[in-house]
């Protein structure tokens, strides 16, 4: 019955257009980083909480506020990020979570899993231990192609390859 109610095609249409549009702004975002960085550092990190804390997506949005705002106050604790792409996420089993890229001057850093580190230690100290993450940069062998680590401006296949990892 609700596939058939008109305001419920017109609330999955707006969040089509919403989801495409938000994937162009994150390739062009890309496109401007590949431009300027004659190599990027790319970090991808999912951040969540444990499910027994049954986080609301109130409280889980505020966790982030918190987050967003310390990487734009930089300090030693806190990698010198040039850009970044999110998307929220529900899922049963995880519950809401966030999945992330963020990118570095990859001619100034080159420590992808050191970084990795400080944004996963960031997280849990903000959370105070009730999140959790996933550091794919830990895990590169887990991937056929990977879109992580050092990307070079004319690495074309790798730069598809973090498309498709927009996309997803």
């Amino acid at each position: 019955a609700l596939s058939n109610d008109i305001d419920y095609k017109k609330a999955v249409e707006l969040r089509k257009e919403k989801s495409l549009n938000q994937n162009k702004k994150a390739k062009r975002l890309i496109n401007k980083l590949i431009s300027k960085f004659s190599k990027l550092l790319v970090i991808r990190i999912d951040f969540s909480f444990y499910i027994k804390f049954e986080i609301t997506l109130e409280l889980m949005k505020t966790y982030m506020s918190i987050f967003l705002k310390k990487l734009h106050s930089p300090n030693d604790k806190v990698p010198p990020i040039v850009g970044f792409i999110w998307k929220l996420e529900y899922g049963i089993k995880k519950g809401y979570h966030y999945h992330f890229i963020f990118f570095m001057n990859g001619n100034l850093n080159d420590s992808d899993t050191f970084y990795a580190d400080q944004l996963c230690k960031l997280w849990m100290s903000i959370t105070q231990n009730k999140g959790y993450y996933y550091s794919c940069n830990h895990n590169k062998t887990a991937y056929k192609k990977l879109a992580i680590g050092i990307l070079e401006h004319d690495d074309h296949e790798k730069i598809d390859t973090l498309y498709s990892v927009v996309d997803y």
